[in-house]
């Protein structure tokens, strides 16, 4: 999962990019290239960010705003660079950054169609995509061959991997989306 950043606010985007990739890359040797030790930070400049509720990595109710959220926040800050996040529903985050609401959004999942809008950053986050099932309902799957037929919940526009996204789009199986996990359940 990566921050995107819209093309449209170059400077600030490579500068935050950078900061980013550096700190996320090697930490340790970029703090104390950014800062020196015996500074204190001071922010000069605020970062606005849209993303979605995506608990626990990111929840405008949660402590620092969810695991991933303050992991963002602690590298900008690194750079004296403030963020703040603005919590919508995960199409409008994407829409609203590309039409100048926000520098940035967070996090989503690589699609080279996004970067005709987008710079990536490095990745914050990896994940791993796993089924939910009742236990009184046995479920075994090796492959997407085996999902044929069957009705999976899902978030309202997630992605959960290339090949899983066109084995839905193709009508392997289908998908009812819905905007919480609670409502999957």
């Amino acid at each position: 999962m990566h921050v995107m950043l819209s093309a449209k606010l170059r400077y600030l985007i490579f500068t935050a990019s950078f900061c980013l990739m550096a700190l996320v890359s090697d930490y340790s040797n970029a703090i104390e290239a950014i800062q020196p030790k015996n500074e204190q930070p001071t922010h000069t400049t605020t970062l606005n960010i849209s993303t979605g509720e995506w608990p626990p990595f990111l929840s405008e109710s949660l402590p620092h705003q969810g695991v991933i959220a303050h992991l963002i926040t602690d590298l900008f800050a690194q750079a004296n660079i403030k963020v703040n996040f603005t919590f919508l529903p995960w199409p409008r985050a994407y829409h609203d950054t590309i039409n100048d609401k926000y520098a940035a959004t967070a996090v989503w999942m690589f699609e080279q169609q996004r970067t005709e809008d987008y710079f990536y950053s490095e990745p914050v986050l990896n994940e791993c995509f796993v089924f939910f099932y009742h236990k009184k309902r046995p479920f075994d799957w090796q492959n997407l061959n085996d999902l044929k037929g069957l009705l999976l919940g899902g978030g309202l526009a997630y992605s959960y991997g290339e090949e899983f996204d066109k084995a839905l789009q193709a009508g392997l199986f289908d998908m009812s989306r819905v905007s919480t996990t609670e409502q999957n359940f």
